[in-house]
Parts: structure tokens; sequence; C-alpha cells
């Protein structure tokens, strides 16, 4: 039975109980509102999508003291979106089993990893599962966690991090930043094998898209990049970390017939006739965007799986090395 007795956030719909206890399924949908959460724990079910949580909802700011007790007071929330077809329990056994609070500490820094879940559908097949998860769960995890992040106020967080994870980041970019920018600031994000058009900090992205569900889950790139950007302070960055070897994404370009951003990072362009053209984030990243950003290469340090290397000590050491 799974135990994590750190904050986690969730857009999952919970049954409210006695005492601020709730449950929550890994079948439930979207919720109406994103909890802070603490002392999650299993209680029934083994299997996959079988199992029962419940947990204690806190308040921001008592969230606030309970991550000053594990790190500091300077300890730097990093809200962490997984990706798609990951069950709670998934990720909740990952933060268990790997210590995340303590790698991060090894190397010096205040970072406390916050796990945020969101519903996906691990119920159908692979591609209805993607497409189900791409086009209604991920936009609806998103909405709700703009509401989320409205409503940390930046004098309890003031510093604060942002990371995403393959369809996480569509779940920010497409879902949170799709009709406007989120009132929230962060010193840094993080786009990990993000699951997204490679082009949407491009002065001029491409909108013809082969499918009609493509358009409505990535279109509008120009002005959810402008959204998306608001987020960081001024002197904030956005970090993309890629890998041209990463099986899951090329999977996912044939399924969305473009190339995505976690394969080869910002500033790259595909020609015509097939080829690349690297490297060239002068002549296609927007100007009032390209000291924002940065692309990490990571083809050949992943010490396992060339898509879920977001933990991996070469990717802590990353977030690590950009501070506050």
């Amino acid at each position: 039975m799974i135990k994590y007795p750190n904050i986690a956030v969730t857009s999952i719909e919970v049954d409210e109980k006695e005492d601020n206890i709730v449950e929550f399924s890994e079948t439930s949908d979207t919720g109406a509102a994103i909890l802070f959460l603490k002392d999650i724990e299993q209680i029934s079910g083994s299997k996959k999508g079988e199992r029962l949580f419940k947990a204690t909802k806190v308040a921001v700011s008592d969230a606030k003291k309970i991550i000053s007790e594990k790190l500091s007071d300077k300890a730097i929330p990093l809200f962490c979106v997984h990706g798609f077809n990951v069950e709670p329990g998934n990720v909740l056994k990952e933060y268990v089993e790997s210590d995340l609070c303590d790698k991060f500490k090894k190397f010096g820094d205040e970072h406390y990893p916050i796990p945020v879940l969101w519903a996906c559908d691990t119920r159908t097949n692979f591609p209805k599962q993607y497409t189900e998860d791409q086009r209604t769960n991920s936009k609806a995890a998103g909405e709700a966690f703009k509401d989320f992040v409205n409503s940390i106020d930046d004098v309890i967080f003031p510093h604060k991090s942002l990371l995403m994870h393959s369809m996480g980041n569509h779940v920010i970019f497409n879902g949170a930043c799709g009709a406007g920018a989120p009132d929230v600031h962060f010193d840094n994000i993080f786009m990990v094998a993000a699951d997204l058009p490679h082009d949407i900090f491009h002065k001029d992205p491409a909108e013809n898209y082969k499918f009609a569900g493509s358009k409505a889950a990535y279109g509008n790139k120009r002005e959810k990049a402008t959204n998306f950007m608001k987020m960081l302070v001024p002197s904030g960055k956005v970090h993309i970390l890629h890998n041209a070897d990463d099986y899951a994404l090329t999977g996912s370009s044939y399924m969305n017939w473009e190339c995505r951003l976690g394969q080869r990072g910002a500033g790259n362009y595909q020609s015509w006739w097939g080829g690349w053209h690297s490297n060239r984030q002068n002549e296609y990243i927007r100007e009032d965007i390209i000291d924002q950003y940065c692309n990490i290469d990571c083809k050949s340090k992943p010490e396992g799986d060339q898509h879920s290397y977001q933990f991996d000590t070469f990717a802590i050491k990353q977030y690590c090395s950009c501070g506050k």
C-alpha cells in the first residue's frame, strides 16, 4: 500500500469527508477545484485503475509551513505536472521510492518537488486513450490548474518553479494558457520531453492542421505562447529539455503530424523535403522570447527510459543549477 506523507496537489474530483479528509480514486474525473493535500494513503485496491486513496486537505498557508519544516523557510516549491497515461498511484509510488526531496537536497538545492495529479483516462486502449487525454482530460485539468495558480499568494510563495513532463506541458500550455495568462509568476519553468508542436515559440508558427481535433487542441500557438511566457518573473527563464531519441515523442509526432518540441527543442525548422535547419534561434524565435528560454540537449543522457527522464540525476542537477 502506498503512503505519501508530503504535500501534493490534485485536480481530481474528491469525496469530502469529516475533518478535512477527502477520498479519490484512479477513475475519478476532473473536479471543480484543485486542492493541496498531505498524508495521502492508499486504502483499497491493488490493480491498475482500482486504487482508492484518502488524504488530508490543507490550506495554502499550511502547505507552506509543512514545506518549510521539511526543508527550510527558503524552500522553493517545484510543481511537477505528470504526463499521459499516469495514474495517481504510479506517480506517488515513484515519489516515495525515489525520495525526490532527498535527491534534490544532495545537490544543496532547496526545491521541494510537489506532484500535481490530474485525471488521466487509463481505462481505454491506445491510441483512443491518448486522444481522450489530449483533447478532453488535459484541457479540463489545465483550466482547473489556472484557477489553482491564481490562488497561490506570491507573499506566501515568493519563489516557485514549474516542471512539466510530456503531455503535462500540453495541460499547462494549451489548457491553463488557452484563454489568458494565469496570474502567477515562476522563477523557472522546465519543459521536459514536451508533447507540444516544435514551433510554439516561433515568429510564425504553423496553424495548418491535418485533423480538426489537433487544431482544437494545439491551435492559436502564438497567443498561448504569449500567455505562457507571462508566467515568468522578469528575470525568469524557460528551460526546454529535449531528446532526439525520445521514442514516445516520435510516435506522437506521427499521430499529430507535427514534430514535437521535446524531440528537437525550440528554434529548429523542418523544411518541406524533410530535413532540419538546426540552431536557427535568431531566425525563427520571437524577439520577445529569445532571451527568456534555453535549449538543453539530453540525447544520450537518460539513465534508462529515453522519454521519462525528468527525475534522472542529470535532470535534477539541471534544475538545481538554475536556483531561483
